[in-house]
């Protein structure tokens, strides 16, 4: 009787461990990377204007993610913001709906070591000096600590 007690409850335990560690962790499969085209357009402000040009156009797929990742794990205020002058850059995903994509307006901090973003479906942010850097250098091709 003893044994038979012993073996059912190390089926049961087996059986728990089994499942347990059969589930595999869910993959999350993104729309970047399963989207070939892909794209972020940046546009740059023309010297001292309001007007913009196409600057550059990011198709790598890790370079778009960091941006998305980015974009979407800053903090972003509600507030209506003025700026002294118009963006510095603008980008916007080519790949999503016209909601998700938005538009994005880049100021670059008188201190050059930080990027204030204003998007209408976001809000405002100031990116830390990590994050800036980074996707200063993803839509420019520049580091921003060649900035003077």
């Amino acid at each position: 009787m003893k044994y038979e007690k012993f073996l059912f409850l190390l089926l049961v335990f087996l059986s728990l461990t089994v499942t347990a560690c059969s589930n595999e962790p869910k993959v999350d499969v993104t729309p970047e990377v399963e989207n070939k085209d892909m794209k972020i357009v940046v546009q740059k402000r023309i010297e001292n204007q309001n007007d913009y040009e196409n600057f550059r156009e990011i198709t790598q797929k890790v370079q778009v993610q960091k941006v998305k990742e980015i974009i979407n794990g800053a903090v972003w205020e509600t507030a209506e913001v003025e700026m002294a002058e118009p963006p510095h850059y603008k980008f916007r995903f080519r790949d999503l709906s016209p909601e998700e994509a938005g538009l994005y307006e880049v100021w670059i901090s008188p201190k050059n070591d930080k990027l204030e973003i204003v998007s209408r479906n976001k809000g405002y942010t100031q990116l830390t000096k990590e994050n800036s850097s980074l996707l200063f250098e993803i839509l420019t091709g520049e580091k921003m600590s060649e900035l003077r």
